[in-house]
């Protein structure tokens, strides 16, 4: 992207800010038009956690960061939401998943009434209540203090999250980056519990996920037609059910591999059948002696449903999805073959080897899908022999991003390979 050739004196300002703070900031044009319009792009690279985030600011917003210490802002992870370990506060946009009512409706509001005209119309006067209320809580224990409020500029601006209610944490002291998350998604858990009981009102965190692609479909020149295959509806419906599960990566996770665990049985089965049919017609096969006889009863055992879960899912994507196939659409992306390939960050899952002639990449995206399905659906206090359960809202959730890319890619494969021409 092009640079620009001089800067406003407002570009300028928050450049030097930025360079002074070691904050990497770049400005350049976007999109240029022949008339010499142009739209000029402001990216700030924001510390988040061991790693930065670049942060696309509006150029309409570049006064709002000039009037707050935006040097001290640090990004939490996946939420929209940042904190300032300076001034101890920690602020995030929220929403109501449910829609059911306003926090600028509750009991104990408080309106900026110094803002507010009384001479409005009944139509404008809403309008401006929406933009001019608060609602503070005090933890007389900890000393903290919550403040719900309209979503401002500077939040906006840096979460890249359209305006809405937001909340600020103040009094947090000695914050690092774990313990900001851990703090706000802790607060706003219980307050949101809370609040659904007596107001019937949760509250959530946003989260904001990097778009996430499947395939490199700009690619493709393929004209639309009319779908010529028929697909299992109830597997298909899973299928579209973890489509829009973006906000919600377990969810996206477990409807994905329901959409695979439809078909369990039927590639069980037919895995079984190859096998006997393999060894029948193997040569060296010996219907006189107990080992063979043994190992045909153990081979039609399996396709009985006596397999375990494990086997029947390593079953079906071995059935669906070719080894080179698995490997290619992993090493299409340098994040999702880091992710599973050298990072741990979920436990209870192991590395993916490329390079282990011994095992099978297929076998081992089995075994790592089955281990996380299970860390999602057993939650008991005692663990169930499991690791811990497998948070929807926690750093190991946002970490299943690479993981469901893969999944919906083979629930993908799985679905095509039932699918029947009309």
């Amino acid at each position: 992207m092009p640079k620009l050739d001089r800067l406003t004196p407002e570009l300028q300002a928050l450049q030097n800010r930025a360079q002074a703070a070691d904050l990497p900031v770049h400005i350049c044009v976007d999109r240029e038009y022949g008339d010499g319009e142009m739209i000029v792009g402001v990216y700030i690279d924001f510390p988040c956690d061991r790693d930065r985030r670049t942060v696309r600011v509006p150029k309409d917003h570049v006064d709002d960061l000039l009037e707050e210490n935006f040097e001290d802002i640090r990004l939490i992870d996946d939420l929209a939401a940042f904190f300032d370990p300076i001034a101890g506060t920690i602020t995030a946009f929220v929403d109501n998943p449910v829609r059911s009512r306003r926090l600028s409706t509750l009991p104990g509001v408080e309106f900026k009434t110094s803002e507010l005209d009384h001479h409005l119309s009944i139509h404008e006067f809403p309008r401006l209540v929406r933009n001019a209320w608060r609602l503070e809580l005090t933890d007389h224990q900890s000393g903290l203090g919550v403040e719900f409020l309209p979503g401002t500029a500077l939040a906006s601006a840096v979460l890249e999250h359209p305006a809405g209610n937001m909340v600020c944490i103040t009094g947090a002291n000695e914050l690092t980056h774990d313990l900001a998350r851990e703090l706000l998604e802790e607060t706003i858990h219980r307050i949101s519990f809370e609040f659904d009981v007596t107001y019937g009102l949760p509250l959530r965190i946003p989260r904001r996920y990097r778009r996430r692609e499947v395939m490199p479909f700009e690619d493709s020149t393929k004209v639309p037609e009319f779908p010529r295959n028929e697909y299992a509806a109830e597997a298909l419906h899973l299928y579209q059910y973890g489509r829009q599960g973006g906000q919600l990566p377990t969810l996206e996770f477990l409807a994905y591999y329901q959409s695979v665990e439809y078909f369990f049985s039927y590639f069980a089965r037919a895995r079984a059948v190859h096998d006997l049919r393999s060894t029948i017609l193997d040569p060296a096969f010996d219907p006189s002696t107990d080992r063979d006889i043994t190992r045909l009863l153990a081979l039609a055992g399996a396709g009985d449903g006596s397999q375990s879960e494990r086997q029947q899912l390593r079953a079906t994507i071995q059935s669906c999805v070719r080894e080179e196939q698995l490997v290619e659409f992993l090493s299409a992306d340098e994040g999702r073959l880091k992710a599973l390939t050298k990072d741990k960050k979920i436990r209870g899952t192991e590395k993916l080897s490329l390079t282990n002639q011994q095992s099978d990449v297929r076998e081992q995206f089995a075994n790592r899908v089955y281990a996380i399905r299970c860390r999602i659906v057993h939650s008991k206090m005692d663990g169930g022999g499991y690791e811990d359960v497998l948070l929807p809202t926690g750093p190991e959730a946002a970490a299943l991003e690479h993981d469901i890319d893969i999944l919906r890619f083979v629930a993908q494969r799985v679905l095509i390979a039932r699918a029947t021409r009309y």
